[in-house]
Parts: structure tokens; sequence; C-alpha cells
């Protein structure tokens, strides 16, 4: 029992951590935290540009 515990406090641990350094880096630029595709959506809506679809039907 004392073992499974120690593994879920480590677990909830490192995701705590991972939420911290991924505020750190998104308050340098959220632009480094889009998740890279094709068409550059996420990038575009980490920008506050909208996504490419809807500008060009604008």
């Amino acid at each position: 029992m004392r073992i499974k515990k120690n593994h879920f406090s480590v677990f909830i641990g490192a995701l705590g951590l991972e939420l911290l350094a991924r505020s750190a880096v998104a308050k340098v630029s959220p632009t480094l935290l889009a998740e890279p595709d094709k068409e550059h959506q996420n990038l575009l809506h980490a920008l506050n540009l909208g996504s490419a679809r809807l500008r060009r039907n604008q």
C-alpha cells in the first residue's frame, strides 16, 4: 500500500511540475506550446490571428 501511494504522489508531483513549466514557457511565447500541424492553424490560434479557414472565407 505504501509503495502505491508513493507512486501516486510522484505522478501528481510530475503533473504539477509540467503545468508550472508550461505556464513559464507560455509567458515567454504561447507559440512555443502550439502543436505542429500542416496548415499551421494551432500556431495562428496561439497568435490570436484566427485560423486559415476563417480568413479564406472572409
